[in-house]
């Protein structure tokens, strides 16, 4: 009788104490939820120290760290196999936290795996230009480790986005997201890793000779794309080996073959605006595009028939990129220069200096010289690692200072991957590009500063759009005191010694609606290149003064509630004062990319100093 009095009172204790267990569980499972993911951090600091090392070409230190990060997500993996913490992986709700973790520390473990693979074949002693030769056999190597790392990456991607279906704990929830975005932004550049690691052997002849021409712009003297190519050259890969095998001058290639048969064939774009200007007889006149791609077919084209061989693509360089290159190879020597060239006097030097040393023939010595020095340079030293080396070039890359073209479509692609293409980009919402050319035979570009004021306002609905674009090109040059090389004029536009004639150029998708010149009405020639309109005139920019040219445009874009802004930026001496205003009346800006936050009044404004694209979201 007592007995079945006291077994609802037992069954009560039971109940209690399935609780208490439960609780316990859930308890420990928290704390070992968050423990782990505290391995799991420290595991994911050291990874990405030891990535930022590698890159660096610090090797030893990379692997030790990176095996340290190794460690850090095993001994998480461990921490959460105990025997004692399997009932855990049985209570609802805290699986799923159980199971979050493991994805997390089997995550990093993966990718601390193939960062390691990878940073014990990238040695600074393989991959590094030595005496002019790239180990081709050391590049291969490491292009399997990249390839691995891009495939450990998707594989992180899926785990983590598999790992966060369900209910989930915010701090676990938050590591897991956080992993799966960084995973997810590695991605793009761990596919262009491998990619060039499996064409730069190719690219460097491990496969038969390779021949690339060698375009050295002056930007002083400005086109398109950079300025006038007074200085070429041939530059020689074979089996990993690199040679400078001729240097030249401009006038050597207008002089070269028959100069009255040569043929321009193409792309259609280039011929139709730039034929008139001759470029198959004045090499000068070849950089007139802004689309480096186009140019350098062009050179393709017209190499051969000036007395030069095929190709296999081009290499752009200016001063700037000159000295980069300089940055990595150290301080040359040239015969014509007292003191040594190095990546803080060259600028100065090769844009300015070098004419008033030098009026004449001499500084077209001069020029090759130094360009011959500094790829002999290359050609005869150990560079630093491809780390250093990415980083010194990167800026001037992203400037169009150094550009590079293929004949062949898979290496052009990694080019343009890397940002090193040059190409105008594609029309995807509204666009803007501002363009001078010289046309005054001068070097006068050397004092030019550009200054560009663009303001939209855009109707998110309806996609309408007016647009005003305000340039102000202002000189510092001097009327008088320097060489006519510098400050003459030899164009067909009559000027005075130090007035700069410009052909100015506008790209945008838009209507041109109205232009001006200081207040005074201008009249554009109107054109179409590369899908998008291109507005041009002549004006000319007096000895230490400025003229504004203002432009007036409107059309409807593809906005859909999104307004996008391409920029296509040309190589100059001075980067351009930009300034871009976006405005969407009776509407509100609840997201941007580029911009910062915008104004209560549907205003986002803009300061441009580095990107290429820009997006504001509109409600």
């Amino acid at each position: 009788m007592a007995s079945s009095h006291l077994a609802p009172s037992w069954r009560r204790v039971g109940k209690v104490l399935l609780l208490l267990s439960a609780g316990a569980a859930v308890a420990v499972g928290a704390v070992t939820v968050w423990a782990v993911q505290r391995s799991a951090a420290a595991g994911a600091g050291r990874l990405e120290d030891g990535v930022e090392l590698a890159a660096r070409g610090d090797a030893k230190a990379a692997e030790r760290e990176l095996r340290r990060a190794l460690a850090s997500f095993r001994n998480g993996q461990a921490h959460l196999g105990r025997w004692w913490l399997r009932p855990v992986g049985h209570v609802p709700v805290l699986d799923r936290q159980v199971a979050g973790a493991a994805a997390l520390l089997e995550t990093g473990a993966d990718l601390s795996t193939t960062a390691l693979a990878a940073a014990e074949r990238a040695g600074p002693e393989r991959l590094r230009l030595a005496d002019g030769l790239l180990d081709l056999a050391g590049v291969e190597a490491l292009g399997g480790a990249l390839e691995d790392a891009a495939r450990a990456l998707e594989q992180a991607d899926r785990r983590l986005t598999e790992a966060r279906r369900g209910l989930l704990v915010p701090f676990l929830d938050g590591a897991l997201a956080d992993a799966r975005a960084r995973a997810r932004a590695a991605l793009p550049d761990a596919r262009t890793a491998a990619l060039a690691a499996r064409l730069v052997p190719a690219l460097f002849g491990n496969a038969g000779p390779r021949r690339y021409f060698l375009a050295v712009q002056t930007p002083a003297e400005s086109r398109a794309s950079g300025g006038i190519a007074g200085s070429f050259g041939e530059l020689a890969f074979d089996r990993g080996r690199v040679r400078l095998e001729r240097i030249g001058r401009s006038r050597d290639l207008n002089q070269g073959g028959d100069p009255l048969g040569r043929t321009l064939a193409g792309p259609p774009d280039y011929v139709a605006r730039y034929g008139r200007f001759r470029p198959e007889r004045s090499w000068q006149n070849v950089t007139m595009s802004p689309d480096f791609p186009s140019v350098a077919r062009v050179i393709e084209q017209l190499y051969p028939q000036s007395g030069g061989r095929e190709v296999d693509g081009v290499i752009s360089v200016d001063p700037i990129a000159l000295a980069a290159l300089l940055r990595v190879t150290g301080p040359v020597r040239v015969p014509e220069w007292a003191e040594p060239l190095s990546a803080t006097n060259a600028p100065g030097i090769l844009l300015r200096q070098q004419y008033t040393r030098f009026p004449g023939g001499e500084r077209a010595d001069f020029l090759e010289s130094t360009a011959k020095a500094v790829f002999d340079r290359l050609a005869t030293t150990t560079l630093p690692s491809p780390g250093v080396v990415v980083r010194a070039l990167a800026p001037v890359v992203r400037s169009r200072h150094l550009q590079l073209h293929s004949t062949r479509p898979d290496e052009q692609r990694l080019f343009e991957l890397i940002g090193a293409a040059g190409a105008m980009p594609a029309v995807q919402g509204d666009f803007l590009s501002v363009v001078v050319q010289n046309a005054g035979g001068n070097k006068l570009d050397a004092f030019l500063h550009r200054s560009i004021r663009y303001e939209v306002t855009i109707d998110p609905e309806t996609g309408r759009t007016s647009a005003g674009a305000v340039v102000r090109l202002e000189s510092s040059a001097p009327a008088s005191g320097l060489p006519p090389a510098v400050i003459g004029n030899f164009g067909p536009r009559p000027a005075n010694p130090g007035d700069n004639p410009l052909y100015l150029s506008i790209y945008s998708p838009l209507w041109l609606g109205g232009a001006a010149v200081d207040g005074q009405p201008l009249l554009m020639e109107s054109e179409r290149e590369l899908d998008r309109n291109v507005f041009s005139a002549f004006v000319t920019v007096p000895a230490g003064g400025a003229v504004t040219v203002s432009v007036r445009l409107a059309g409807s874009l593809p906005v859909a509630g999104r307004y996008r802004l391409d920029l296509s930026r040309q190589p100059a001496v001075a980067p351009d004062d930009l300034e871009v205003t976006v405005r969407a009346p009776g509407h509100r800006i609840v997201a941007s990319r580029g911009f910062p936050p915008g104004q209560p009044d549907g205003t986002a404004r803009l300061r441009v100093t580095s990107g290429r694209t820009f997006e504001v979201e509109l409600d």
